[in-house]
């Protein structure tokens, strides 16, 4: 089978597309193997169901991370993203990390303070 310039193109898009989803894969199963039995219990009970129960301990992991500067909900996103969350697209991942964070500043998790999210003491 012969390819030419654009076909040889496109499956290398594909294939560097397929190998940043085996990284976010791989990124997800060291941060799930690291968990203690502890924080699992915490990921089950927190309120949380679905997809949002695996956002809401990296969410919280990711401003504890942030120390007292805390961190706007885009940076939340980039930070998650760099992590490997699995997010389908930009537009799901902001909307996913601004429903947590409004969810747990509800629970009293975390505090909002101009525009900046921390933890709560």
């Amino acid at each position: 089978m012969t390819l030419n310039a654009d076909e040889i193109r496109k499956l290398r898009r594909e294939l560097e597309r397929d190998i940043d989803a085996l990284n976010r894969v791989e990124t997800l199963l060291e941060r799930r193997s690291s968990l203690s039995s502890t924080e699992r219990v915490k990921v089950a009970d927190d309120g949380a169901t679905g997809d949002s129960a695996k956002l809401t301990p990296q969410t919280l992991e990711v401003l504890r991370a942030s120390g007292s500067t805390g961190l706007r909900a885009t940076e939340v996103v980039k930070e998650l993203m760099q992590r490997g969350y699995p997010f389908k697209n930009k537009e799901s991942a902001a909307s996913s990390v601004a429903t947590t964070l409004k969810r747990l500043v509800k629970q009293g998790k975390v505090k909002k303070a101009n525009k900046a999210y921390t933890l709560a003491s």
